[in-house]
């Protein structure tokens, strides 16, 4: 008997913990939904690895974990920013009588944009799904790791860790567009599920490690604005110094 009822139900309880960030959200409850959705990326990460320990790896239980994903790193971190965005107490601009018609309905405007990133989110996992070429990397920013991006975002708003700047509605429409295009840019990006020969094929990885863990120690959650963008970096330079040496 096959036991792929075992990583279905991880990948189900990765819906669960997405449906309890939504819900979490909603009440502008950031600690609850960073919880969730954390909860939600180990069981992300268990039901591969039981799928493949199993040898119960099918189509079945891909479409699951697409599903599941766009549910939890997807809509479930677009839902909290944009209900941190159109908070008078977290982001008090659009609360204020003083401020102008305009700069009020661009910011509104703005919260509403948000959403492209749970769009950009289900795309990239719709094509993930058919990629053969994306069985041991990654082509394009994980929706995982996006979703922590607009949690350092998110953590950064309401801590107030950020510069004054980072609240204006321009820094957002940036924040959401590079969001959206790097999960469906051509960039290849490393996966955690095959490693390089020796320490040094993996020094761009050991780098990030390192690097990741002083930002997380010093900035907490809003560390990844940060460490998101070194992955996307260090990625990009282990990629183009293994092709230096493969032509060497």
């Amino acid at each position: 008997m096959k036991r792929t009822w075992i990583p279905n139900a991880l990948t189900l309880g990765n819906l669960f913990f997405g449906c309890v960030a939504l819900v979490a959200a909603s009440a502008q409850d950031i600690q609850g939904a960073t919880l969730a959705i954390g909860i939600a990326l180990a069981l992300d990460v268990l039901d591969g690895w039981a799928a493949r320990k199993l040898g119960v790896t099918g189509p079945l239980g891909a479409q699951l974990d697409s599903l599941a994903d766009a549910v939890t790193f997807g809509v479930a971190p677009a839902f909290l920013l944009f209900h941190l965005w159109i908070s008078p107490t977290l982001h008090p601009s659009l609360a204020q009588e003083d401020l102008s018609h305009g700069w009020q309905l661009w910011s509104k405007a703005v919260g509403i944009f948000v959403f492209s990133i749970a769009l950009s989110s289900v795309y990239r996992l719709a094509k993930f799904t058919i990629d053969t070429r994306q069985k041991t990397s990654f082509i394009g920013l994980p929706t995982p790791a996006n979703a922590l991006w607009v949690l350092g975002y998110s953590w950064g708003l309401t801590e107030g860790t950020l510069p004054v700047w980072a609240a204006h509605p321009l820094s957002l429409t940036l924040f959401i567009a590079l969001s959206s295009y790097a999960m469906n840019a051509p960039w290849p990006l490393f996966a955690f599920k095959s490693f390089p020969k020796g320490w040094w094929g993996n020094r761009f990885r050991l780098l990030l490690a390192v690097l990741s863990a002083f930002f997380l120690a010093f900035y907490g959650m809003t560390a990844w604005l940060i460490v998101v963008p070194l992955y996307i970096v260090c990625s990009l330079l282990e990629n183009r110094f293994h092709e230096v040496s493969r032509r060497d």
